[in-house]
């Protein structure tokens, strides 16, 4: 198949290419999301947390795992959170315990995960990290969604936290 040929195939045509060989994991480190918010939304005074920072990124995040997902992509790998974010003070400290806190309570990404059969799940060193600190909180919430999610295999999201 030529590349013009390819460039113009519908998603459901690509996803069978994709998967041909197998299942397919992607590891998908999305970074800058703070200067992309910045970029898009310049016009908007006050914090970013003021202006619909966290909803906005959240909804790109679902639209990007859209697309993956239709295009063949199996699992996606993401990491959000570690503890060298932590030095960028509370400010900053505040916005992502809100944003993760975010991920499993937002009913965008709660019907996104149940209507796309996604199964989600938590990697990394958080429950040393998050235990006995206001983090604590967070442990249950990434277990209730794993738990809610456990059925679905259609796809798989891992947060890195």
């Amino acid at each position: 198949m030529d590349l013009n040929t390819f460039l113009s195939l519908q998603d459901e045509e690509v996803a069978p290419l994709v998967r041909a060989d197998g299942p397919k994991v992607c590891a998908c480190p999305i970074n800058g999301t703070r200067r992309w918010y910045l970029l898009e939304h310049a016009s908007q005074s006050g914090s970013i947390q003021e202006n619909g920072y966290l909803e906005a990124v959240l909804g790109k995040y679902l639209e990007i795992f859209q697309l993956m997902f239709a295009h063949g992509l199996d699992t996606i790998l993401t990491p959000i959170f570690g503890p060298d974010l932590l030095s960028r003070g509370e400010t900053y400290t505040e916005v992502a315990i809100h944003g993760m806190r975010a991920l499993v309570t937002d009913p965008q990404f709660l019907e996104f995960v149940h209507t796309h059969q996604v199964r989600v799940r938590f990697y990394g060193d958080y429950v040393r990290y998050f235990r006995e600190t206001r983090f604590d909180f967070l442990i249950d919430l990434f277990n209730d969604l794993t738990t809610q999610t456990l059925h679905h295999s259609r796809s798989r999201l891992f947060w890195g936290v």
